[in-house]
């Protein structure tokens, strides 16, 4: 949880000297005047998700801190993430947000195909946009901030084998199968699991299909 609050902090302040640019920026001493308002649309996966719930806790945190720090500046979070996972859901909240007049957009890619669309539609409205923890790396998103998902995958593997003696049947649990992490992270395990011949990957279950799975078992 603490290094999602630690990324986001990182991307507030990009989106800060990104949309600031070469102005001049003073440390705050007294009662600020013509403060400038900064909206940050943040449109992550899913709002139930407690992964993306720190996010927003460190967003709106590293808001506050540098809304405090520096006078002229006062940024607002603008929180439009989907109940549900939805990449639709995603894509239309980011038109929505731009038509709005948001200032900038951070957003998780639950589908690289259909958020990319969304993102270059933002930009060529002169919006700029960051992705997190799953990216759209085709799109004109300005950056991306994450981890080496294929690494993490091959990480899994590598210490799963130590446990069972390098042999055995196992199952990879994954996610929503259009997200580009997560694809990842699938990729990096089989790449893993190919240096041990006597493990045998049973199947990717997903998690509708896992869910349906342990209700026939029940």
């Amino acid at each position: 949880m603490k290094s999602c609050k630690h990324y986001v902090l990182i991307i507030l302040l990009g989106f800060w000297m990104l949309i600031s640019g070469c102005e001049d920026v003073e440390v705050m001493t007294g009662v600020p005047e013509n403060v400038k308002k900064i909206r940050i649309t943040m449109v992550a996966k899913s709002a139930d998700n407690p992964v993306f719930l720190s996010a927003l806790a460190g967003a709106e945190a590293a808001a506050t801190n540098i809304s405090d720090k520096y006078s002229k500046i006062d940024i607002e979070i603008d929180w439009r993430t989907p109940k549900e996972e939805n990449p639709s859901v995603q894509a239309e909240r980011i038109v929505n947000a731009v038509n709005d007049g948001t200032d900038a957009i951070m957003v998780a890619c639950s589908s690289e195909s259909i958020l990319t669309q969304a993102i270059d539609h933002a930009v060529n409205k002169g919006v700029p946009v960051m992705t997190f923890d799953s990216d759209a790396p085709k799109s004109k998103r300005f950056a991306f901030y994450g981890s080496d998902d294929q690494k993490i995958g091959e990480t899994v593997m590598d210490e799963l084998a130590k446990l069972i003696g390098n042999k055995g049947q196992i199952a990879i649990l994954a996610g929503n199968k259009e997200a580009p992490n997560l694809k990842k992270r699938v990729a990096g395990v089989k790449k893993a699991a190919s240096k041990y011949p006597d493990i045998d990957i049973i199947d990717v279950f997903i998690i509708l299909k896992m869910q349906m799975l342990l209700l026939t078992w029940c």
